[in-house]
């Protein structure tokens, strides 16, 4: 969906949002080098203070190009193989978070190596990338709402009858009809994914930070690991909930609930051993 036109120049809200989304991420990563919570890992020190901007570049590469092609290859490729000049459309929608996530993960790894790092200087990084990545996620469920993508089921389908309770769920953004896909009032996944996978995540991800991961309370890439959990349980049954979901499921679950599952029980080992190595 188009924000504004600058003359023959089209600015869409992917764009915008992405903006947003890296120079709070620039911002939260240069404050924590500035005030130097992490001195004692100098190689990490160096890299937040003096290559930010090469670091980010590679995350926003790994955004880019492989959430693309996640989304290409993973859920819509017989779609992309009739029409494949529609690949370099991204201002239309349609980034796997899933794949981009893998591939940012691959990528930082890469980047450490070059660097050098310590393998805690190496979790602390994903820890420190995870404490503010619920704030992307929380704004890209509002570029999905406002590209009227990823919208729910109707009410028909999940089966509520209730006038009086569709009515209440409806005020407080529960229920949202899209105008743009059909007049038909849906479950507004857009918001329950942005309020969960986003707002509340981003305020347990930063207690835990600022309570914990800054005093070193806990062990490295526990947060990582915890907000992998967290993230994969909410998107793990709002998937019941979405109708691009609902037309793939392959037995019991979906193909990103396949991902959810995986990543909830890796996320639970990587806690259990971290937390059995501090004792």
């Amino acid at each position: 969906m188009v924000a504004f036109s600058f003359w023959w120049v089209s600015v869409y809200w992917y764009g915008i949002f992405y903006v947003i989304g890296f120079l709070v991420a620039y911002w939260f990563l240069n404050f924590v080098a500035r005030k130097k919570y992490f001195s004692d890992y100098s190689r990490l020190q160096f890299v937040l203070e003096k290559k930010l901007d090469d670091f980010l570049l590679v995350c926003v590469a790994g955004v880019l190009i492989w959430g693309r092609l996640g989304d290409v290859l993973i859920y819509n490729f017989a779609y992309f193989l009739a029409h494949p000049i529609k690949i370099f459309a991204v201002w239309e929608g349609g980034m796997s978070f899933v794949w981009w996530g893998i591939w940012v993960v691959l990528a930082v790894w890469f980047f450490q190596y070059w660097y050098q790092f310590s393998r805690d200087e190496k979790w602390l990084l994903y820890d420190l990338m995870t404490a503010i990545v619920p704030f992307g996620v929380l704004i890209g469920r509002i570029w999905n709402f406002l590209n009227q993508e990823l919208y729910g089921l109707t009410v028909q389908q999940i089966g509520l009858h209730s006038e009086r309770l569709i009515t209440f769920l409806q005020t407080i953004w529960v229920f949202h009809i899209y105008p743009q896909v059909d007049s038909l009032l849906r479950v507004n996944t857009n918001f329950l994914a942005s309020f969960f996978e986003g707002f509340v995540l981003l305020i347990l991800m930063q207690l835990i930070f600022w309570k914990k991961l800054v005093y070193q309370k806990i062990n490295f890439w526990v947060l990582a690991a915890c907000w992998l959990f967290c993230y994969s349980f909410f998107r793990f049954f709002l998937e019941y909930l979405r109708y691009d979901s609902s037309l793939e499921f392959f037995g019991w679950f979906s193909k990103s609930q396949y991902f959810m599952i995986f990543f909830m029980i890796f996320s639970v080992v990587v806690v259990s051993r971290r937390i059995k190595k501090k004792k």
